[in-house]
């Protein structure tokens, strides 16, 4: 009984803004002309605090937001609500009044109505999109502590594919727009992915054809031959290895973002990671060092 009376009361709003049809009859066969009305309150039921909150809970439920709101927040939403309720069925009022010809008899105005709302505004107004779209003002991207699994998921892929293009001009504030618009649904992590890929292809001209041809693919994909190759070189965990890494970097884009030079090729790539200061570190390097150091000692007569 307490799960139905809570989904009659999350019901209510809906309940109240069906009604506009009929709210619509009233004020088109109650007006003299319909431009004579300006004003929705009169025949639009408010939303109270119970009913309020049951579409709060069931946004936050459907967010997986963990935050507490207050008995202000609640006030807010209803002033918002209403707030917007109104200004949405006036531009459907206006636009009703401006087709109907003053004294233009009652089915005559239903008609040009019920044209009106089943073409350009079918849904003018969704208590549950608007209870949606309120709580996830709520939601702090910022603080990371305080996120539901639904955002934190976003984030964590959003930062995934960032990193998997390398270095681009994408800000934090800009990661966590597109977490949110993921997390709400608005975009796919494809989408984003092909946003990025877009930007990379900028920034990496020699591999811009190939992210093309490959969209579902990361930069850090296409480049995975090179970054396994370092990581053998200098036994490295090949997911320790960013895209910023300056040796791999002078290997993908020995020009930076002119393009006009190819990338350097696997054999080239491993020449260069063996004159890099970094393989002197290795085991590699070490056996190699005492394999010429014995070597030389044979060549002069030592017993080494």
């Amino acid at each position: 009984m307490a799960g139905e009376k809570e989904q009659q009361v999350a019901n209510q709003a809906s309940v109240d803004i069906g009604g506009f049809a009929e709210f619509m009859k009233t004020w088109m066969g109650s007006s003299t002309s319909p431009k004579d009305s300006t004003t929705t309150s009169k025949s639009v039921t408010k939303l109270n605090k119970a009913s309020a909150k049951a579409l709060i809970d069931r946004a936050a439920k459907d967010a997986q937001f963990t935050g507490t709101l207050t008995e202000a927040d609640i006030e807010d939403f209803i002033k918002k609500f209403n707030a917007e309720q109104a200004k949405q069925i006036e531009t459907v009022i206006k636009a009703v009044s401006s087709r109907v010809t003053p004294g233009a008899s009652q089915a005559a105005a239903e008609k040009e109505m019920q044209s009106i709302l089943t073409t350009e505004y079918p849904s003018y107004f969704k208590p549950d999109t608007f209870a949606d779209d309120w709580i996830w003002t709520k939601v702090n991207f910022k603080d990371e502590k305080t996120l539901g699994g639904k955002a934190l998921t976003a984030l964590g892929n959003v930062r995934a594919i960032v990193a998997g293009f390398g270095p681009l001009d994408f800000s934090e504030v800009e990661v966590q727009t597109a977490a949110r618009k993921i997390a709400r649904g608005e975009i796919s992590n494809d989408d984003f992915r092909s946003t990025i890929a877009q930007k990379a292809m900028v920034n990496y001209p020699q591999y811009a054809e190939r992210l093309k041809q490959n969209p579902g693919s990361t930069l850090k994909d296409l480049a995975s031959p090179y970054i396994n190759l370092m990581a053998k070189e200098l036994e490295l965990d090949p997911d320790s290895i960013e895209l910023d890494d300056m040796d791999l970097d002078k290997a993908l884009r020995p020009d930076g973002t002119a393009g006009k030079l190819p990338t350097m090729s696997l054999a080239d790539f491993r020449l260069a990671l063996r004159n890099s200061p970094r393989w002197e570190s290795t085991t590699a390097a070490n056996e190699s060092a005492r394999s010429a150091a014995t070597a030389l000692g044979r060549a002069f007569g030592y017993g080494v």
